[in-house]
């Protein structure tokens, strides 16, 4: 049987060593998507490898430290992720395939330097046209001459722009009914959660809660806050209509948060996330909870939902009687035609099938 190294160098993670993002979720999916087709080594940090369902695992020395913006930490982690990438190439020299589920343009640069192997990888982002000159140019350079190292390229961003040999569309959650279906709540809760790791430079939290702080409408603020300050500022403002909780949640309590909502609100910045998909949009979704969000990432999702271009304009909308029926009757044929996990699975799978062909020619 083929090997298969699933890969995260990363391990996205605030200070205290907890998991932060979604690449357990991507990884576990995977796991599901190869474990019958391959012998599979799972390849991630220490405080992540063992979150991943898999009897094979090798452990990584460093993790990305995700809730400090200073300079010297950003460089910091990508010297880390250096690190742990020259640990995957010597340490995984016995398997076939190394398949990275969880990147960023350092996976590109290490790539052009480095001997050629069949790597598959997965990009949730794309290069804008609105970034500096400088940084648009430095990453499309990296996607190009690292073109020739990537057998195939995954993708789950409709706009991203690949230069690699063989390319395929996949969004970056899939629909796995044994995983949705047991959280499923008929009766809904009137009320909006917002749920994950709290971080004021993505996610627009004071707008958030003083525009509700306006609305009569319980809204459900739950997840780690990366800033004290903003929490207990946040405390003191908020209306009597709004919760907030600053607690790390494990996967179990996130989908049952959400499930149990009438609605999911994603107040992020658009300016962080036109670029990018995103997961709780997709989650929320496949958990029946009406998707609110900037209109560009339902668009880059191709969901339904309640669209904003201001955060403000929800101040005017009547959410206790909001047709959110019509919103959820695509729910069938959109999971159907785009999300669903068997579907993608032998899409994928196809792929790699045609890689093996090749390198056996």
């Amino acid at each position: 049987m083929r090997k298969i190294a699933l890969v995260d160098y990363m391990g996205d993670s605030l200070e205290n060593g907890k998991l932060v993002g979604h690449p357990v979720n991507a990884g576990n999916l995977y796991i599901d998507i190869l474990k019958e087709n391959y012998q599979l080594y799972c390849v991630a940090p220490i405080n992540e490898v063992h979150e991943l369902h898999s009897n094979n695992s090798i452990a990584l020395h460093y993790n990305a430290i995700r809730n400090r913006n200073s300079r010297a930490q950003v460089i910091k982690n990508y010297l880390n992720e250096f690190r742990n990438l020259n640990d995957v190439w010597k340490r995984c020299d016995s398997q076939d395939i190394l398949f990275f589920f969880n990147i960023d343009y350092v996976l590109y640069l290490f790539l052009i330097f480095h001997s050629e192997r069949t790597v598959i990888c997965h990009t949730y982002t794309c290069v804008l046209k609105s970034e500096a000159i400088v940084s648009k140019l430095i990453k499309k350079t990296l996607l190009y001459l690292s073109r020739k190292k990537i057998s195939l390229q995954l993708f789950s961003n409709y706009n991203f722009k690949t230069y690699a040999r063989n390319n395929l569309f996949v969004p970056d959650f899939l629909y796995r009914k044994e995983t949705f279906e047991k959280y499923r709540i008929n009766a809904k809760s009137e009320k909006i959660v917002c749920v994950g790791t709290m971080s004021e430079s993505v996610k627009e939290l004071r707008k958030l809660v003083e525009v509700f702080c306006n609305i009569d409408y319980p809204l459900e603020i739950v997840g780690q806050f990366f800033d004290k300050n903003l929490y207990e500022e946040l405390m003191r403002i908020k209306s009597s209509n709004i919760t907030i909780r600053n607690q790390f949640i494990t996967n179990d309590e996130y989908f049952a948060l959400i499930a149990s909502a009438k609605y999911s609100i994603l107040p992020y910045r658009v300016s962080c996330y036109k670029h990018k998909t995103s997961g709780i949009v997709l989650e929320s979704f496949f958990l029946r909870a009406v998707p609110i969000a900037p209109n560009i990432i339902l668009q880059n999702s191709r969901l339904d939902g309640i669209g904003y271009s201001d955060i403000n304009e929800l101040a005017s909308m009547d959410l206790y009687h909001f047709d959110t029926d019509s919103i959820m009757s695509t729910w069938e044929s959109v999971v159907a035609d785009i999300y669903d996990l068997s579907n993608n699975a032998q899409r994928i799978l196809k792929e790699i099938d045609k890689i093996e062909s090749n390198k056996n020619r």
